[in-house]
């Protein structure tokens, strides 16, 4: 009976959501206030932007992981070509360098250029060596001059294991909250038109 139970996919759904409340409960603590929409949750910044929230679903042979995609909308960015980067890491115990690489052809000068750009990924990296990050994706849409960051922690994570059955839970810490807060603020700062996040 218990093993039916674990099995149960409104069990399944019913316990992303506490795990969704846990951590939206750390991250208002910096962002403010999140609305929920469907299966999405926004905060609207102090800065004009946007802050979006949702689990992301990786189905596997014998297990479902609901992982967290926090993305920062930047309006108003105007550049001359559209482009997508997605950061991975460099490092053999710890992350000793970020790199930046293009999703998909002809935008290589962007990443380039991102690469290249000391200052910002200098600030980046001590983000990312405090955050167990699965990645960082930029989506830039010159159409709508909109920027898409989103970041993709580990931290918030849920898995559910179909057999045997199980689940394991990820929580955010404080910390990390603080942290995607510090990661968000710098996005803004370098790339939008605000100079940093006001903390409610």
């Amino acid at each position: 009976m218990k093993k039916k139970k674990l099995l149960d996919p409104q069990i399944v759904r019913k316990r992303t959501e506490l795990m969704m409340e846990r951590q939206l409960g750390e991250l208002e603590k910096f962002f403010g206030e999140f609305e929920r929409y469907n299966d999405q949750y926004y905060a609207w910044l102090k800065s004009g932007q946007s802050l979006n929230i949702r689990y992301y679903e990786d189905s596997k042979f014998m297990s479902k992981v609901f992982s967290t995609r926090i993305t920062l909308e930047l309006e108003d960015i105007v550049m001359e070509t559209s482009w997508k980067a997605r950061l991975s890491f460099r490092g053999v115990k710890t992350i000793s360098r970020l790199v930046w690489r293009a999703d998909k052809k002809g935008a290589q000068d962007r990443i380039h250029f991102l690469n290249e750009w000391e200052e910002f990924n200098d600030q980046l990296l001590p983000l990312c060596q405090r955050l167990d990050l699965i990645t960082i994706e930029l989506d830039y849409a010159k159409d709508a001059n909109r920027l898409l960051v989103s970041i993709l922690p580990y931290a918030g994570s849920y898995v559910w294991i179909k057999l045997p059955p199980a689940y394991c839970d990820i929580p955010l810490k404080p910390f990390e909250a603080e942290t995607i807060y510090e990661i968000v603020s710098l996005f803004i700062r370098e790339f939008g038109q605000y100079q940093g996040l006001q903390t409610v």
